[in-house]
């Protein structure tokens, strides 16, 4: 018995930390995102407002699959965080709470799985990217090896979000980071408290 509380005191120690770093990491990557966002509507205004005069901005489109890039990989962590991802819950929730609950938790681990590979695969590519110095040849050269070493450092913090969310479901606890820790109950109920009804 004291050896069970142990591993749940271990957990939860773990799972503490884990849910202070994204808390620390995920509002800064939001920001970024955000910045993003923001530069790559200036820029497509600025970009139509001078094509009316004949010119636009050189290297724009370049830039911008640079920018997106960015965006999505940083925006992934608040997306995950919040449970914002789409997800297709026909099976879920038509089968009974534990049988959810399983298949929740079997998605958790493949989606861990697939996501080590891919952070390996992209921290690979990213490393050898920094060390050519590797761009995008179009009218303009623009870099590309920042956007490829936020590839893995977003799928990272994506990760940890899916540990925290698999411990959760485990635990019995609401799968969706931010709410107040209750008994598993279902999607519906989920949704419902996080509107605040």
């Amino acid at each position: 018995m004291q050896a069970k509380a142990r591993a749940h005191a271990a957990v939860d120690s773990t799972a503490t930390g884990l849910d202070r770093a994204v808390r620390v990491l995920e509002p800064v990557m939001r920001a970024i995102a955000a910045i993003g966002i923001l530069v790559l509507m200036l820029m497509t205004i600025a970009n139509i407002a001078l094509r009316t005069t004949g010119r636009g901005i050189t290297g724009v489109i370049e830039i911008t699959e640079v920018l997106l890039v960015v965006i999505v990989f940083l925006g992934m962590t608040t997306a995950g965080r919040d449970g914002q991802h789409i997800r297709a819950s026909l099976l879920t929730d038509r089968l009974p709470g534990e049988g959810s609950r399983g298949v929740r938790i079997s998605a958790a681990v493949i989606s861990l799985g697939i996501l080590a590979w891919m952070i390996s695969a992209t921290t690979i590519r990213a490393i050898a990217s920094v060390h050519a110095g590797e761009f995008r040849f179009g009218l303009v050269p623009v870099p590309i090896w920042p956007a490829r070493v936020v590839i893995p450092i977003g799928l990272a913090a994506l990760a940890v979000v899916v540990v925290l969310q698999l411990v959760s479901l485990l635990a019995r606890r609401s799968p969706v980071m931010g709410l107040t820790p209750n008994e598993f109950t279902s999607p519906d109920a989920i949704e419902s408290s996080a509107r605040g009804t």
